[in-house]
């Protein structure tokens, strides 16, 4: 943790004053001190406050870490969003400061573009609400009841978007494919949602490996 690193890298830069010869002492210990400045840098990572987001994302970009979405995204054709692996996407529960889309009052991701959100079996990309809290102490229609909608993915724009080591927590509709949109959706997991994945021309694998094709 983030308190043990700190505390090893006194402990080495203490014992390095002590030494007679301190730049030989460094050099010897080089590679632990290195282990652990990266150790401490990936815990104040994980502390910084989550970058927030809305709208149309008008260029090629990269999200890593946390992001916290606070209304409705727009992927226009011919701009691409990879998401890196361990990235964690937060919607903010029942919440839209755009207040449009398919869905008012909960945030949507409408892809027309591309959107590459390839995690692996370590670090895998995890899409969920702000909040967690179980669908069955909402009111209203089982449909209604969930914190945030999904990934849309709307047109052929689309097709060249992937999904895969994903998990989804508590969406209304996880992932949809709409006017002839075709994404690749391999290993992902669904929980705690309405549905998973809604339509026939998504391809791919399941996260047990099997082949999937899911009508909707």
């Amino acid at each position: 943790d983030f308190a043990g690193a700190k505390a090893g890298l006194t402990t080495l830069l203490e014992r390095a004053r002590a030494a007679q010869d301190a730049a030989a002492f460094l050099e010897q210990n080089e590679s632990r001190i290195v282990t652990l400045l990266q150790q401490c840098n990936l815990h104040l990572e994980e502390l910084a406050p989550a970058k927030r987001f809305s709208g149309r994302v008008n260029n090629n970009t990269t999200w890593t870490g946390t992001l916290l979405l606070t209304g409705d995204v727009f992927v226009p054709p011919g701009v691409v969003v990879t998401i890196k692996p361990g990235a964690t996407i937060m919607a903010e529960s029942c919440a839209d400061d755009l207040a449009r889309g398919t869905y008012a009052g909960a945030i949507e991701i409408l892809v027309h573009g591309t959107l590459l959100a390839v995690g692996t079996a370590e670090k895998r990309i995890v899409f969920e609400p702000s909040e967690k809290n179980p669908p069955s102490s909402r009111r209203g229609p089982a449909s209604s009841r969930f914190p945030w909608v999904g990934i849309i993915f709307a047109g052929k724009g689309a097709n060249q978007s992937r999904l895969e080591h994903c998990v989804f927590r508590e969406a209304q509709h996880a992932v949809v494919a709409n006017d002839r949109a075709a994404p690749r959706v391999t290993r992902c997991h669904f929980t705690g949602g309405y549905v998973g994945i809604t339509s026939a021309r998504i391809t791919g694998k399941d996260k047990a490996g099997d082949d999937l094709n899911t009508p909707g």
